[in-house]
């Protein structure tokens, strides 16, 4: 009698740890899956994740090797953004409610490349593309809508990008510009505690904050850029003009 009380016991411990495994790696795929089809969604870029690990009983979590893509007319040698790393904490009894609760996204030394030509820049195209999204939501089919209202909201607590650096380049003068630095960016309380937001426009909201800072902080750049058109040379003289113009329209966004 001991011995068949002893396996069963070992045999529910067993059931036990094949039921975590399968859900933290069903977890983490379904996050991976869901931030490039989101990210793709957004921004009309190739958003790439290269893995996702969320702890389902801490909340704590890091996605790994991020990166937003070009849009299409950009150089594709340098994403958009890049980030090595991604630490999220997520209050763990949220996955099971309606709105899933995040405590903390932390990004860490994300790598900006701002590629400006004339006729404006990639995050610039990017920071159109965001405009866009959700807008014919009101044409939707009901069908459509009956499916939004069954996915998850979310409610973002803190985030937090810091240690970010600005690569500037304009290929008028054969992509040579200057490096800045991105200002932290905090933002809190994205969203509701009790409603959330949807993942579509809580993904818009960062992304439009980090680009906005983002091209603010390359408009301090313009005077390296500046020697970066003298160093081309007396033969460019009619690309200094031109790079003038592009300059402007860089930073308009």
């Amino acid at each position: 009698m001991r011995k068949w009380i002893v396996r069963i016991a070992i045999g529910l411990v067993v059931l036990l740890v094949a039921t975590v495994c399968i859900v933290f790696f069903s977890l983490n795929s379904v996050v991976k899956k869901g931030v490039e089809l989101v990210g793709t969604e957004v921004t009309k870029t190739d958003v790439k994740l290269g893995t996702a690990r969320i702890f389902v009983f801490t909340g704590s979590g890091e996605l790994s090797d991020f990166s937003i893509g070009n849009p299409e007319g950009f150089s594709t040698n340098h994403p958009a953004i890049k980030v090595g790393s991604v630490k999220v904490a997520i209050k763990p009894s949220s996955l099971f409610s309606d709105v899933i609760e995040v405590d903390e996204i932390n990004v860490q030394a994300p790598e900006i490349t701002l590629e400006g030509k004339l006729g404006g820049s990639n995050l610039g195209k990017i920071m159109d593309n965001l405009k866009t999204v959700g807008g014919a939501s009101n044409s939707a089919p009901a069908a459509k809508s009956e499916k939004a209202q069954k996915e998850k909201n979310i409610f973002i607590k803190d985030l937090l990008v810091n240690g970010g650096k600005i690569r500037v380049a304009l290929t008028v003068i054969g992509g040579k510009g200057a490096t800045v630095l991105l200002p932290p960016i905090h933002l809190q309380n994205i969203g509701t505690q009790d409603k959330g937001v949807t993942v579509v426009e809580a993904s818009r909201q960062i992304l439009q904050q980090i680009l906005s800072e983002a091209i603010k902080a390359s408009a301090q750049g313009a005077n390296e850029l500046g020697k970066g058109i003298k160093e081309a040379g007396s033969g460019a003289v009619d690309q200094a003009g031109k790079a003038v113009e592009s300059i402007k329209g860089i930073f308009k966004k």
